[in-house]
């Protein structure tokens, strides 16, 4: 992850729609040469936050920099940033040189000038051979690459990725998204990523801002938002679906615990001193036998459901009156296992993640 200055700095970004707030006093610093996404559900804010940054409707309160200059009341032709839309936005008539030369072009910029950028950007994006051709004669993966070569072409400041991918089958997405990282790091354009996939967010990106009903819940690296969630929002939204919560108290051994479903839940040493605590349990870290093993914290349980998944399985299990997700290695004895059965589920108590107790 780059060090570098601040390139993109939101402050205080409002916008309301009919009495609706979108986008909620969100502020938000992104450093030159930073690959950053912001992840959420559908109706989050993020894609309104991004056509602000773009200069395509203004914030009804807040301040937007680019390089350390505002930016919030510059006409969008000229904040030095350039979109890729989700649905390509070429022109149909232009070949696709014509269509890489259109911003260019538009900045008259001389011809010699021009050729040469077209010829950088196609190159980058591995279509230099493709010039002569019209977007019809193009697959939906090398339309999506000349979208980006148009806006790469514009030397921006700053690159904007409005859900570049969605409308690609998942092999290609994989794909293109390797080279879109492969790309950034060529170009060292700061880019800033707009998806609500978990998977390519966290695949591509220095760093991640998930956003809930237009606020910003959590702005770290993948590793961190994974494995660190700090609302429960975060750690339900990143598949951390199991959580705990209840009154603390100490065990026989003076340990930290939590009063569970009529039971004792071993907590991490680390854990809050607090009258109620809430914690989530990754599902890949979740343990499922027919034995009980000997582990600080195992439960009886009732199977409820088993998807075989090729090298993992899912399933899901019932403790007490609550539903637990997990994921595991397909082994002989956990594919034997059927609906209904007596299991016993186990989990370490360093794996717990101390959480705030907002809603998910």
């Amino acid at each position: 992850m780059t060090n570098g200055p601040e390139m993109l700095v939101l402050r205080g970004i409002t916008k309301s729609f009919a009495g609706a707030t979108v986008v909620d006093n969100l502020s938000l610093s992104i450093r030159k040469g930073e690959f950053v996404s912001i992840l959420g559900p559908s109706g989050c804010g993020k894609t309104t936050t991004l056509r602000i940054v773009a200069g395509f409707m203004q914030p009804d309160r807040g301040e937007l920099l680019l390089g350390g200059e505002r930016i919030d009341n510059v006409p969008s032709h000229r904040r030095g940033a350039a979109m890729v839309f989700q649905n390509y936005a070429l022109f149909p008539h232009l070949t696709v040189f014509d269509n890489v030369a259109f911003g260019p072009r538009m900045h008259k910029v001389p011809r010699a000038e021009v050729n040469r950028k077209v010829e950088k950007a196609l190159e980058l994006v591995r279509l230099p051979q493709l010039g002569s051709r019209y977007p019809r004669q193009l697959s939906g993966g090398q339309q999506q690459r000349v979208a980006l070569a148009r806006a790469i072409a514009l030397d921006p400041k700053l690159l904007l990725l409005d859900e570049p991918l969605s409308n690609l089958d998942a092999k290609l997405r994989k794909e293109l998204r390797a080279e879109f990282l492969e790309i950034h790091r060529l170009s060292g354009i700061t880019t800033l990523f707009v998806t609500h996939d978990i998977e390519e967010a966290f695949s591509v990106s220095d760093r991640v801002a998930v956003m809930n009903h237009g606020r910003l819940e959590q702005f770290d690296t993948p590793v961190a938002i994974y494995t660190r969630p700090r609302t429960r929002f975060v750690a339900d939204f990143v598949g951390h679906a199991n959580i705990v919560e209840g009154p603390l108290v100490c065990d026989a051994t003076g340990a930290p615990s939590l009063q569970f479903g009529g039971a004792l839940v071993r907590l991490p040493r680390s854990a809050s001193a607090r009258i109620t605590g809430h914690f989530a349990i990754p599902s890949h870290l979740l343990s499922i036998g027919a034995k009980a093993p000997d582990k600080e914290n195992c439960f009886p349980a009732r199977l409820a459901s088993l998807a075989y998944l090729g090298p993992t399985v899912q399933f899901q299990v019932r403790i007490a009156d609550h539903t637990f997700h997990g994921e595991a290695h397909a082994s002989a004895d956990l594919l034997a296992l059927q609906q209904d059965d007596e299991v016993y589920v186990s989990w370490r108590s360093a794996d717990m993640i101390e959480i705030d107790a907002g809603a998910a």
